[in-house]
């Protein structure tokens, strides 16, 4: 990704730890933000993206295992799109890495799913992969588990960069 569009959302510190890090966001457009579980204990247990010609929108739900609760977090970029992705995650199931492609917006990316228990991978892709001309990955290792998303959102999903912390 290029450095000279890369800003970077500064999330709140008490959903950060020395083990957490969010990566950058590139691009132009869109506004900034961020979204990320809301305690330690839960992890994301669903995925959605909607697509046309680039990704419209994210949303994931995140469950907590302590209370039992699954929790919807809001819709990210816009309400068009007519192809829906939907991800649900098992039990064991964490996002340990993603890649894709962008050029004015997101236009597809593929995440890297391992199971805990069996230690079985699995892929889950999203969007168009020949659109685009520039790509990206963040691949920290299996030891990192996907918790939330750095952003630049409007009508489209204009970048996204991941928020990882140690599985």
């Amino acid at each position: 990704m290029s450095a000279e569009n890369t800003t970077l959302v500064s999330p709140p510190q008490e959903l950060l730890s020395p083990t957490a890090f969010c990566l950058p966001a590139s691009g132009g457009g869109g506004r900034d933000s961020y979204d990320m579980v809301t305690s330690p204990d839960a992890r994301i247990s669903a995925l959605t993206v909607v697509t046309h010609d680039f990704w419209e929108s994210l949303t994931f739900d995140e469950y907590n295992p302590v209370t039992k609760a699954t929790t919807p977090h809001p819709r990210h970029g816009g309400d068009g799109g007519d192809h829906v992705f939907p991800l649900t995650l098992g039990t064991d199931e964490y996002i340990y890495g993603l890649e894709g492609r962008y050029g004015t917006y997101v236009d597809y990316v593929k995440f890297y799913i391992r199971d805990r228990k069996s230690g079985a991978f699995r892929m889950f892709e999203a969007g168009n992969p020949h659109g685009g001309t520039h790509t990206f990955t963040y691949v920290p290792g299996i030891e990192y588990e996907l918790y939330g998303f750095t952003l630049r959102e409007g009508t489209y999903i204009d970048a996204i960069g991941p928020c990882f912390r140690t599985s």
